[in-house]
């Protein structure tokens, strides 16, 4: 049992790690839906070739898995754009604790109801440690400036898409139904990722093209997220432009896949409730720890709040 605990650590540390790279394409290129979308197709390819080669090029597929597969997909196509938008204007550590806290207490109501995990007095009070955090996130942006109902929102999609992600992958390793093996099962969620990001980005061409929409959004859309300005663009080749954004997806893209994989594969010898919430207290604190290179400053009430997930996260594990 230790060593699904150790795998379980090491799931945490490479999840926080791309935390980092995140914050370094949104630096970059904005949070700006056209570029975002190119940040999903470069991530999702990346790691459906790692993934493909991890399994000799093997790809098993059943109706279960499509079906879990193109709802995970949707999922993800809606965290990473919120939780980039959450980033941009929260900061790290507010970002990272409502991501976290949505992958932990979402996949952890559903294995309590669902699933039939213990539910003991350390459980509950980590719960209530866990929910306490959030009340201390409620205050002010990295800015300083309150949360605007458009933050509040953002912070709502990036909690319960990374908690519903989580229970899908959960729901697909302990279901009975017909199902591909684990990497097979990664691999398609990259495929339905790719195919319906290549759509939108199809479309929003087209409409960008007959201009039914309006066309300043995707102009300016990377100069007011804090991306590259018009003019350095246009001074900059294309290549390189693009050169340091692709190799942040890509080495995105190895450390995310190898820690689904590794949260995945754990979810048939843990009760969800617990490695979740494990992941979300390591991350938790590494997450924040990461927006410190980046300039980014940790006030009392976030600080206040790391403290209560860390407790929480210690006692679910008793």
């Amino acid at each position: 049992m230790v060593e699904y605990y150790l795998l379980v650590g090491l799931a945490t540390v490479l999840y926080s790690v791309q935390f980092v790279f995140t914050k370094m394409y949104q630096k970059r290129k904005g949070d700006g839906v056209y570029n975002m979308l190119i940040f999903n197709i470069v991530v999702a390819a990346a790691s459906l070739v790692y993934l493909l080669i991890l399994n000799g090029f093997k790809l098993e597929y059943t109706w279960f898995t499509l079906l879990v597969a193109g709802l995970f997909s949707v999922s993800i196509q809606l965290n990473r754009f919120f939780s980039v938008k959450l980033m941009a204007r929260a900061g790290m550590a507010v970002f990272t604790l409502v991501l976290m806290l949505g992958g932990m207490l979402v996949p952890f109501f559903y294995g309590v109801v669902f699933l039939g995990d213990e539910m003991n007095a350390f459980r509950i009070a980590a719960l209530i440690l866990m929910i306490a955090s959030i009340v201390f996130l409620m205050g002010k942006g990295k800015s300083g400036e309150a949360f605007s109902l458009l933050l509040v929102i953002f912070a709502v999609i990036t909690f319960f898409t990374n908690g519903f992600s989580g229970m899908l992958l959960s729901l697909h390793q302990k279901s009975d139904l017909p199902k591909a093996d684990i990497v097979s099962f990664n691999a398609v969620c990259n495929i339905f990722i790719i195919a319906s990001s290549l759509v939108m980005l199809a479309v929003m061409t087209a409409m960008r093209r007959y201009k039914s929409i309006n066309g300043t959004f995707y102009e300016n859309a990377d100069s007011l997220s804090g991306a590259e300005s018009a003019v350095e663009i246009v001074k900059k080749p294309l290549v390189l432009s693009w050169a340091i954004p692709i190799v942040v997806c890509v080495a995105y893209a190895a450390v995310h896949a190898s820690a689904d994989l590794i949260q995945t594969f754990c979810y048939n010898y843990l009760d969800v409730s617990v490695e979740t919430t494990i992941i979300t207290g390591g991350c938790i604190i590494f997450g924040t720890l990461a927006g410190l290179p980046f300039g980014e400053k940790i006030g009392l009430k976030t600080l206040l709040s790391i403290v209560l997930a860390t407790a929480g996260t210690a006692l679910i594990i008793l």
